[in-house]
């Protein structure tokens, strides 16, 4: 196989769909296997072998008598000859592959991921949930050649274990995810721009920071009310118990506003979390700035923090229906307490034919084909935090 139809597929696309179409194709690996990986796929693009020079020394024997070898760490020299043998491909496109897969990297680190973000074998690994029972959706061969993703109780102990799943074929997930990469990026670019001004109003309404302040200056105003009342007291300028009465209405104030004050410092926090949610989004939305034609695993896990696979309304369940949620969380600390979501942002029909397999109530088995796929874009952002305005404090 000619590697060079590696390096150009690269430059348009990521290792993982280079290696599922080598996959599809007639291509074999070196050991003859029919199935691809992305880590061979990268291993390729960086072997300096196709640009004619060689590295020696990658491994090293440890045992001269049972010839066991061990990769190269550090521990002997290596050595590099430039100009070994004759190139597959120029040293020029080489180093413009490099130069592309470190951006690549540079792009995600600067994001916060992790190297071990990417360890799942599948890119859609635990990032999907069964919207009838909350259990992760699993990848599952089924038909020829073909792979989809149902409610894991459904695939272990079968259909009862949750009824309403139906598997979803992957290319459906993968078509509906360039679609909503397209949306976010291109078409309705509108649509997340009115988002973010209805969360930017929402915490600018809010005004939080006024309130604690004149709250304060509340708190401080009874107290000094509290300091006078005791100095009448000891003066003997009223008695005892009017002093006791206009004490305790005074404090049940006080306990009041610092109640509110307490509240609102609580609110303050969650609005900066917030802030920080809707700057997270912008940087995540950056990170694949242009329109992908293929999928692209990169920007998923960059883009999208969850699907969920089906709709539990209480009047109708429709297990065809892909809800995806923004991602809002800096990826390397995506253990945040967010995990519901919050606001729909946008939602259409995904053009894409498949077919599902419906069983009746007699276990008789019919093929049904669909045309399109019911696509949800959601935020686990809340924009309805309330905070005590002028109007509605009790003092």
């Amino acid at each position: 196989m000619s590697n060079t139809f590696i390096i150009d597929i690269f430059r348009g696309i990521g290792a993982t769909q280079i290696a599922k179409e080598l996959t599809e194709s007639d291509y074999r690996t070196k050991l003859g296997n029919e199935l691809w990986h992305e880590s061979s796929v990268r291993k390729i693009l960086k072997n300096v072998k196709y640009k004619g020079d060689v590295l020696q020394g990658m491994t090293y024997t440890v045992d001269p008598i049972s010839h066991k070898r061990k990769t190269n760490m550090g521990e002997q020299d290596k050595y590099y000859m430039e100009s070994h043998h004759e190139p597959i491909i120029s040293e020029e496109m080489w180093n413009q592959v490099q130069e592309i897969m470190k951006s690549r990297h540079d792009t995600f680190s600067d994001l916060g991921i992790k190297e071990n973000y990417y360890n799942t074998k599948y890119t859609l690994s635990n990032s999907m949930e069964c919207a009838f029972c909350g259990r992760v959706v699993s990848r599952k061969k089924w038909g020829k050649g073909k792979v989809g993703w149902q409610c894991m109780d459904a695939i272990k102990k079968g259909k009862r274990a949750c009824n309403d799943s139906k598997v979803i074929p992957q290319e459906v997930i993968e078509k509906a995810f360039i679609e909503v990469h397209r949306m976010l990026l291109a078409d309705n670019q509108e649509i997340v721009n009115n988002f973010f001004e209805k969360v930017e109003k929402a915490i600018k309404k809010n005004n939080t920071f006024e309130t604690i302040q004149n709250l304060k200056e509340k708190e401080k105003s009874l107290q000094n009310q509290i300091r006078k009342l005791l100095d009448m007291s000891l003066n003997e300028t009223i008695t005892e118990g009017e002093y006791l009465n206009k004490k305790s209405e005074l404090d049940k104030k006080l306990t009041n506003v610092t109640k509110q004050i307490a509240k609102c410092v609580v609110d303050s926090k969650e609005e900066e979390r917030i802030k920080d949610r809707v700057s997270n989004i912008k940087k995540n939305l950056k990170c694949k700035q242009n329109i992908i034609e293929y999928f692209d695993e990169d920007a998923f896990k960059c883009l999208i923090k969850k699907v969920i696979i089906g709709e539990n309304d209480e009047n109708e369940k429709d297990p065809y229906v892909l809800n995806f949620i923004l991602n809002s969380d800096n990826i390397d600390n995506s253990q945040d307490d967010f995990d519901d979501v919050k606001m729909q942002i946008a939602e259409f029909d995904c053009k894409v034919r498949y077919f599902v397999f419906n069983i009746d109530e007699n276990n008789n088995r019919s093929k049904e084909i669909k045309d399109s796929i019911k696509v949800k874009l959601f935020s686990d952002i809340n924009t309805n935090i309330n905070i005590p305005t002028h109007s509605n404090m009790e003092c």
